[in-house]
């Protein structure tokens, strides 16, 4: 009985994880890191549609009482892209972009 309890527990563990991470190709954009080391908040509403920052800044985004911090660091030529593609699979971010400006210690 304890083995199928942590059996459960792990797969529990496991499944929150999963939804809570950024989708596959997020790493193109930077990183996922704990939100005391964010440079600002950004507040998502209904009707936010983009949302502006520079290449190599750390942002949480807050939405809903939900919120996650993300690094910025893309590549030089990526200039704007869906903040669906960083947020975590547990918030519903649809139809807002994230434009880029070039960060000081990011230009090319």
């Amino acid at each position: 009985m304890k083995t199928q309890t942590t059996i459960l527990l792990l797969a529990a563990v496991f499944a929150t994880a999963a939804n809570a991470a950024p989708r596959g190709d997020a790493a193109a954009y930077g990183q996922p890191v704990s939100s005391n080391s964010a440079d600002r908040v950004i507040e998502l509403t209904p009707q936010t549609r983009f949302v502006n920052v520079t290449n190599g800044e750390t942002v949480t985004f807050e939405k809903g009482g939900q919120r996650f911090t993300w690094h910025v660091d893309t590549f030089n030529n990526v200039a704007e892209f869906a903040l669906a593609k960083i947020s975590p699979n547990t918030m519903n971010i649809n139809g807002v972009e994230v434009y880029v400006a070039p960060g000081e210690y990011y230009r090319p």
